[in-house]
């Protein structure tokens, strides 16, 4: 009777997990774009282009931190400041963030290091930050708004206008950075085109455009939460913005959202989330676990995946296949196996992905 009540709770058990297993979604093959939102009418539609921005080559983000100053007494969730950042002065981990020029080999800033593993150096994500003329080199917003700590898009907007506002008035049309990389041609790498359309580069706008802003806040309450939005800024220092990101932290060098609201502008809109990060649109087998370069919130690792690496043609360095495995004699095979087909047996030899990307598909 045991053995019998122990089985009916299993099966009781995994009939209860169905609603939250879901199977995994690869855009791998062409699009249906009759059952697809009608992104383009290109039928050059490809996950490798990116969502919004380009996923290869080089791209330059132009960052800006930024606190609140709040006139309405005991809001402010961080009023003095922490260790790594303190109120009225720039972050100790400022520079530690991205490569403001090409570096010669692999980086150790956090971000661009990130993405050439990642990519296999097929994607090289650079930026500098603003200097504001006083404040310790940070922007100020005042606000006597008893809700500006809301977690809102709305309400990251309304504080991003006044962000944009106030570096407007502090530097005028010229971008000052602590590393020099002050022409807006520097940011303007791209010209952007449809989603999942390739993009052109050399940009071709004129008048220049700056390909992505990130704005950074110290003391609110979206710290390690975010936003990425794909409306333009019509005058940010005199040029338009394609497209920015707003997120916060109290002292954490912020690598991790940082990654996954960037990451947004390659993968997919707000509502897209891979192993982790989300409960819409969760790309993933589970709800919860795995890993991806999308992946925050409830993901096992924040590790890339093979799938990421295939998605935007991150192949390795020398490889011909974006599947790539080794034989036994080392030489590389195409890892994508059909089943059904006799010539795909074999014995495949997977290196350290990290370093080599090798995986199989089966």
């Amino acid at each position: 009777m045991k053995t019998f009540r122990f089985l009916l709770f299993a099966i009781a058990f995994h009939l209860l997990l169905i609603p939250f297993v879901v199977p995994q979604t690869c855009c791998t093959e062409d699009i249906d774009m009759d059952s697809f939102p009608p992104y383009s009418t290109n039928p050059d539609f490809k996950s490798q282009y990116g969502y919004f921005l380009p996923a290869n080559g080089i791209i330059r983000i132009l960052i800006a931190f930024v606190e609140v100053e709040y006139t309405t007494p005991g809001i402010d969730p961080c009023p003095n400041g922490t260790t790594n950042w303190p109120a009225h002065s720039l972050p100790t981990w400022a520079d530690d963030l991205l490569e403001p020029n090409i570096p010669s080999g692999l980086s150790s800033k956090k971000l661009t290091n990130y993405f050439q593993l990642a990519s296999s150096n097929n994607f090289i994500v650079l930026g500098d930050y603003l200097l504001a003329p006083d404040n310790g080199g940070v922007f100020k917003v005042v606000s006597n708004a008893v809700n500006i700590n809301q977690v809102t898009p709305s309400c990251q907007t309304s504080l991003i206008n006044q962000a944009t506002n106030q570096i407007n008035q502090k530097l005028g049309t010229s971008i000052v950075t602590a590393h020099g990389i002050n022409s807006v041609s520097d940011y303007d790498l791209w010209t952007i085109t449809g989603l999942y359309e390739q993009k052109i580069t050399p940009s071709i706008d004129n008048p220049p455009c700056i390909d992505h802003v990130m704005f950074i806040w110290r003391n609110t309450k979206w710290n390690n939460t975010g936003v990425s939005c794909y409306s333009t800024i019509n005058n940010f220092l005199g040029n338009k913005v394609a497209s920015y990101c707003s997120f916060g932290t109290h002292e954490h060098i912020p690598t991790e959202i940082m990654r996954h609201e960037f990451g947004h502008q390659i993968f997919g809109g707000n509502s897209y989330h891979c192993a982790g990060g989300g409960n819409q649109m969760n790309y993933w087998i589970p709800m919860t676990g795995g890993w991806s370069a999308m992946g925050l919130a409830n993901s096992s690792l924040l590790c890339w995946n093979a799938w990421d690496r295939q998605r935007f043609n991150w192949k390795g360095t020398g490889n011909i296949y974006t599947i790539s495995a080794r034989d036994m004699m080392g030489n590389e095979v195409n890892g994508d196996l059909d089943i059904n087909n006799p010539n795909d047996a074999g014995v495949f030899i997977l290196r350290d992905f990290v370093t080599t990307g090798d995986a199989i598909r089966i």
